[in-house]
């Protein structure tokens, strides 16, 4: 079967998208044939990078609906906008502050300026659940960190937990070095839920990167880099980037798609809010009359990110594939310890009812089981037991491995080795060790058990790591 039919079988299906992309495969949101309306730059269409027709008015649009200085247009996705967004705010092996909970794409970005990462280790709620960032934690790196030159956040996680990013906004500022916000989950807040959350560009960071695909009806890999201001950003040096990490061929598919999500959010009710927001509050309600799931409440946190806690005997992996096999459920992401299920406002109420209606039948089974265990001192194998991943040593920065000789060797057997690959689990992507870093057991420990339960992991190859041959100075790149 290939990828046409697999789409097709997916759109034939009644299985509930309780995942990315925002639309919902909603059929409201509907632009036609794409073949009829797909063209490059010819007379009267413009051109993404040298905007000066109908690009620039849909980007000078989309400045004034979020508040911006300007907005630029992201048909490869929030990664190209993280690029392009540090590639314009730093030279070549600056150092740069960087939360320990961000996308891989923000650490790929290391490579190519060569730069010098600083790091915040953000506090766990939850096992592998992130809060957000402090001010005063930002304050206290960069006292340790005086020679930063940006400060890098992700504000929401992908659990949805927002950053006092007011507040750190004015402390980097006070440094005359620009914020960076990586809101890839966060389009859509102060659309939705107006000033109960933080959005970057309200909050005066300097540069937002924000994927309309992920949370509002817009066709996957359709994002916006936002310039809260210029003063702090060389502009010249992010068009460049955005050039460079931008495809010459623009789709404008994804751009028409773009224009069309902007129209939907621009003529959203007040009604519509309202339903949205009563049917989370009543899922919710029925997540509190259950006592083997915990749907995670947070004031900081976006309620359409629906984070299930398992508490009964079964593991996050298997209550998403019961979910998918059993209730035509396909949720975002399975972890060792939790399931995130995704609600915007492309979601039809039935998509709701259905979400309750399994998690009440779950439920009532886990009850009866758990009844006949009590007696049995029974023990889930992963979950709440996981240790906190602390930042592993570094022996070299991320960059200086590249073009090192590097050698596969078991996982089990690199402790203590240089690691050569970032190894993360994806999603949802934040990497558990970087290049440059030295594999401890606990970095080991975590992925085994990610193995176990037959998680996603770039990085690791039949069961092996990448590892430095050597320390890798005589290789040419230290």
């Amino acid at each position: 079967m290939g990828i046409r039919d697999t789409l097709n079988r997916i759109k034939e299906s009644s299985m509930i998208p309780l995942h990315m992309p925002g639309h919902k495969r909603n059929p409201v949101y509907n632009m036609g044939n794409p073949y009829e309306i797909d063209v490059t730059e010819i007379e009267g269409t413009d051109d993404l990078h040298h905007p000066e027709g109908i690009i620039k008015e849909l980007q000078d649009r989309f400045a004034r609906f979020y508040g911006g200085e300007a907005s630029y247009l992201l048909v490869n996705g929030s990664t190209s906008g993280i690029h392009s967004a540090i590639w314009g705010s730093v030279r070549d092996q600056d150092e740069v502050l960087i939360a320990r909970n961000c996308h891989k794409s923000v650490y790929d970005s290391l490579h190519v300026r060569r730069l010098r990462p600083r790091y915040i280790q953000p506090k766990e709620i939850q096992p592998g659940i992130y809060a957000g960032i402090t001010g005063k934690e930002v304050e206290e790196a960069l006292e340790r960190f005086p020679k930063v030159k940006a400060v890098i956040l992700t504000s929401p996680t992908y659990e949805g937990y927002v950053s006092e990013l007011t507040t750190i906004a004015k402390i980097v500022h006070k440094r005359k070095i620009p914020l960076i916000v990586d809101e890839a989950h966060g389009a859509h807040l102060s659309l939705l839920y107006g000033d109960r959350f933080e959005s970057g560009v309200k909050a005066s960071a300097d540069l937002v990167v924000q994927s309309l695909h992920k949370t509002l009806p817009a066709l996957t890999q359709s994002a916006l880099l936002h310039v809260g201001s210029f003063e702090r950003i060389r502009k010249e040096t992010l068009e460049q980037g955005l050039g460079i990490f931008q495809s010459s061929s623009p789709s404008y598919l994804l751009m028409a798609g773009m224009e069309g999500c902007l129209e939907d959010m621009e003529r959203l009710s007040e009604d519509r809010k309202k339903t949205f927001e009563d049917r989370l509050d009543h899922l919710y309600e029925v997540g509190r009359g259950c006592r083997y799931f915990t749907l995670l409440e947070d004031e900081k946190k976006d309620p359409g990110k629906v984070v299930i806690l398992p508490e009964g005997k079964m593991s996050p992996p298997e209550l998403a594939r019961r979910l998918r096999e059993e209730f035509g459920i396909e949720t975002e992401m399975s972890t060792l310890n939790n399931v995130l299920a995704m609600f915007t406002i492309g979601d039809v109420d039935g998509n709701f009812s259905a979400f309750e209606k399994a998690l009440l039948s779950l439920e009532e089974e886990e009850k009866v089981s758990m009844d006949d265990r009590k007696t049995n001192g029974f023990k889930k194998d992963v979950g709440a037991e996981m240790p906190e991943i602390r930042i592993p040593e570094k022996a070299r920065e991320p960059w200086e491995t590249d073009g090192c000789e590097k050698e596969l060797v078991p996982l089990k057997e690199a402790k203590g080795r240089i690691c050569g690959e970032k190894v993360l689990v994806y999603p949802p992507g934040i990497p558990q060790i970087l290049p440059g870093e030295i594999w401890g057991e606990e970095q080991i420990s975590f992925l085994e058990k990610a193995v176990e339960s037959h998680l996603k992991i770039y990085g690791l190859t039949h069961g092996n790591v990448r590892v430095l041959v050597s320390d890798g100075r005589e290789d040419g790149n230290g």
